[in-house]
């Protein structure tokens, strides 16, 4: 290893798509006089690979050159059974994704030790959440923004509209017909959207909303509260603090989101919040 503490993991796509605020970036650190080390990542899991190399290689300073699925898949090598495995090293989210969420969350400079949701993957396989989980419409919804950019992300999301079929979800003991059941972590989620008012990474304010079949004019008539944090003030849609819970989905789908990602899940998905585990510089 180099002298320097700081290591780059890039996503290629990422790079490629914003080719010259990367540029920008590289500047920035020789300019600071920062020493960095970087390696582009060849597929997903290698991110999760790369970020594990680096730390264990004495890195303190991750710089995930990618969207909130990349910072979630550099997450990943920090932690084992539900512990950070390196405490002193910390993560600085860039904003070179699509929709940037979780970046968007951080109005000023500073540093922030945030919780993560985990739950585990089809195989048994323990993953952690920094922003966002959701079950439901949404990854009708992720599919349909593939390649899209930001700006045609409403106009996807309301030609899925009017074609899903709400499925019924059991939360704990209770079940009923659900268009989205969303944990929030932070104020922003889907490319800029904000459903809840109160969820808030530097707080560690986390929110459950839980939104029913509702009819399509309903929805375009509430379109403006889906930027503004008014959803939760719709009679029909649930909203409370996040406790640990066990999500039930139907059988005909077990797929659900986490940061912005499709994962594929057992029926029954038991998920929980690690408290203060991951330092962020932001």
């Amino acid at each position: 290893m180099s002298q320097s503490k700081t290591f780059l993991i890039i996503n290629p796509k990422a790079k490629k798509r914003h080719h010259k605020k990367f540029q920008e970036l590289l500047k920035e650190l020789n300019a600071s006089g920062t020493p960095y080390d970087q390696a582009e990542s060849k597929n997903a899991e290698d991110i999760t690979t790369l970020c594990k190399t680096a730390l264990d290689a004495g890195y303190t300073n991750i710089l995930p050159i990618g969207g909130d699925g990349t910072l979630s898949l550099c997450i990943q090598a920090f932690m084992h059974k539900q512990k950070n495995l390196y405490p002193d090293a910390a993560i600085t989210p860039k904003p070179f994704g699509t929709g940037n969420d979780f970046h968007a969350a951080f109005k000023t400079k500073g540093q922030t030790t945030v919780s993560l949701g985990l739950f585990q993957t089809v195989d048994g396989t323990d993953h952690y959440f920094v922003n966002s989980f959701s079950a439901g419409i949404t990854p009708s919804l992720i599919q349909s923004y593939a390649g899209a950019p930001v700006r045609s992300y409403l106009l996807a999301t309301l030609k899925t509209l009017l074609t899903y079929k709400s499925q019924t979800i059991h939360i704990n003991h209770i079940k009923r017909p659900t268009l989205l059941f969303l944990i929030t972590k932070g104020p922003y989620v889907g490319g800029g959207m904000r459903l809840s008012k109160e969820s808030d990474h530097i707080s560690s304010k986390t929110k459950v909303i839980w939104i029913p079949k509702l009819s399509f004019q309903t929805l375009i008539k509430n379109l403006h509260r889906l930027y503004k944090g008014g959803v939760e003030s719709l009679n029909e849609v649930e909203s409370y603090d996040f406790e640990p819970l066990t999500l039930t989905l139907p059988e005909e789908s077990n797929e659900i989101e986490a940061d912005g990602e499709i994962y594929t899940v057992k029926k029954q998905v038991p998920i929980t919040i690690i408290p203060s585990c991951i330092r962020i510089f932001h």
